[in-house]
């Protein structure tokens, strides 16, 4: 092993290397005693450390007793540079033998550091700021703190989450539209039917009908047959749908309720004061629910399911009342963080429809007529599905 040091031919001219003599030097190995216990290329290794200890920072290391030389300098990879002022001489100037580097290489730090937290609202460019649009707008002065605010058991946008700053239910029920709006969908029956086929047999829902006082000819007795108010409804309705609770042993637990007059608290990541009144409630008990605050025995947080009451002349084919809907929906997600989605019915005296809210949307079903008996098993299926204790 040699160490080859290059010196310029002529020292007034460093740029005129030549024909360089070389002045080699040779430096004993002291890691000898390792070449019996470890390889050759350990060996080697330990040597070269020991080497450059002892060698000028501006020798070069080679593996051969001579290096050939000739007359054209080649300049090292790296090019002369200053560091805070001292200028560092590249290999061949007699200078930098006996140059010093006494000066660390500067610390990097990054141009762009990272913020420590994420910026305001106010500190985006207005050119990244999402297009404006009419809830974004209604919620415009609770946009910055949305990050403290959101509930994500909701399905819904995050700017309905503001929605005590608004003047009405009503205004809350027209941004909740808008925010339905294009994740709305009719689905069939047959799709409500197999959403609880196995909660009870057809042979158990066609005996109910035969012997309940309550289903004669083809009809609901009950139910009045000419509707001047909605009020004549819940109360009809809240006893046949006892009776179907009451027969497949689910009345420990859950209740139909006519709460069309009772004020539900809406829950709010800000005090409230808004409330809305579903016509019929089911509510239940158990690990999943918990009784409202104050002292109200009935809120959206144990509540099974609801159901609205309508005149059949009301009731249209292109689900006009998903907004109404959506405002009982969405306040069971907020206040049963537990819940995956959420479904109910709008009943009339003559038909009804299913409601499915998820984070996805809303779909519902087409209108079936409740006194035939096809949609009166129907009706039947989807209230013990319903109020399922099965939590």
């Amino acid at each position: 092993m040699t160490i080859s040091v290059l010196t310029p031919a002529d020292p007034n001219n460093p740029t005129s290397l030549g024909p360089l003599p070389l002045q080699q030097v040779v430096a004993p190995l002291a890691a000898t005693a390792y070449l019996d216990e470890v390889d050759e290329e350990i060996a080697t290794v330990e040597a070269l450390i020991l080497l450059n200890e002892k060698m000028p920072y501006n020798a070069v290391v080679t593996d051969s007793s001579s290096v050939p030389h000739t007359s054209t300098f080649v300049p090292p990879l790296g090019a002369p540079h200053s560091v805070d002022g001292a200028n560092i001489s590249t290999i061949g100037y007699p200078e930098a033998q006996n140059a010093t580097v006494a000066t660390p290489s500067p610390s990097r730090k990054a141009q762009n550091p990272c913020p420590k937290t994420p910026p305001t609202a106010s500190a985006i460019p207005a050119s990244t700021v999402a297009r404006a649009t009419p809830v974004r707008d209604a919620c415009k002065a609770a946009v910055d703190t949305f990050n403290s605010c959101q509930d994500t058991s909701t399905p819904l946008k995050y700017t309905t989450h503001t929605l005590h700053e608004l003047e009405s239910i009503e205004e809350v029920k027209k941004l909740l539209f808008k925010e339905f709006l294009g994740n709305i969908a009719e689905v069939e029956i047959s799709w409500a039917k197999a959403l609880y086929s196995g909660v009870a047999r057809k042979s158990r829902l066609q005996g109910f009908l035969r012997k309940s006082p309550l289903y004669r000819a083809g009809q609901w007795v009950e139910l009045p047959l000419v509707v001047q108010r909605e009020t004549e409804l819940y109360n009809p309705f809240c006893r046949i749908f006892n009776v179907i609770l009451l027969e497949f042993g689910l009345a420990s637990t859950r209740e139909a309720l006519d709460t069309h007059s009772m004020k539900l608290k809406h829950g709010s990541s800000k005090p409230t004061k808004h409330s809305s009144s579903p016509d019929i409630i089911f509510k239940t008990s158990g690990p999943s629910f918990r009784c409202p605050l104050g002292n109200m025995s009935v809120g959206f947080s144990n509540l099974a399911s609801f159901a609205d009451g309508k005149r059949n002349i009301d009731v249209t084919s292109d689900g006009n009342h998903i907004a109404q809907m959506g405002v009982y929906a969405r306040q069971i997600f907020i206040q049963q963080p537990n819940r995956r989605y959420v479904r109910c019915l709008i009943v009339t005296e003559k038909q009804a429809r299913l409601f499915h809210f998820d984070r996805s949307g809303v779909q519902y079903t087409a209108l079936f007529d409740i006194h035939k008996k096809d949609g009166a098993e129907l009706l039947v299926l989807l209230i013990i599905g319903l109020c399922s204790d099965d939590e």
